[in-house]
């Protein structure tokens, strides 16, 4: 199991910005490209928040990028986010956000993205069915577990683990150290 919350937890976390292109965002239009992937079956649906099976994982890894990702010899490299700092204890992430990270229209990625895609996750609840992968979040269970909706100031307001000091800057906070966050 801890192998595949290793696996699984930068496959979500790069999920949740929900489709950020990391590319040069000054950079003209390239052609479109073609990508085929051989499918056992069609997925139900491709909301990152909302995924639940392997199929859906494999094509939105396809179509998404976030903080970090993981790669062919199992190594978390940076994505959206440049570089990272881990503090001594284990419990608080700083992601820098590389200055060309960009949406897909070309709009910059900011920290704000990710929070709104965290806050999205938890407002979700059960229809989030991976949510409780990310209650290592200082707060986290409360707000997963919340029958009340969760909006941007919620999560402002009742977790302060979750902050953006800049636009560039991500930090987050979790209850208890967890090697496998990245």
């Amino acid at each position: 199991m801890p192998g595949m919350l290793k696996r699984l937890i930068p496959a979500l976390l790069a999920m949740l910005a929900a489709g950020i292109a990391v590319g040069d965002s000054g950079a003209s239009q390239a052609e479109p490209t073609t990508l085929r992937r051989a499918v056992p079956s069609l997925p139900t649906d491709l909301d990152p928040q909302k995924q639940s099976y392997a199929i859906q994982r494999t094509i939105l890894n396809d179509i998404f990028s976030g903080l970090t990702e993981i790669d062919q010899a199992g190594n978390v490299v940076p994505a959206a986010a440049s570089s990272w700092e881990i503090s001594n204890d284990g419990m608080t992430y700083v992601f820098h956000l590389r200055p060309d990270a960009a949406w897909q229209d070309g709009t910059p990625v900011t920290a704000q993205d990710f929070i709104l895609a965290l806050t999205r996750l938890f407002a979700l609840g059960n229809n989030a069915r991976l949510s409780s992968l990310f209650t290592m979040i200082k707060g986290g269970e409360a707000l997963a577990g919340s029958a009340l909706p969760i909006t941007v100031d919620d999560l402002g307001s009742q977790n302060a683990y979750v902050t953006a000091p800049n636009s560039q800057t991500l930090q987050i906070v979790l209850h208890q150290p967890f090697p496998d966050f990245l």
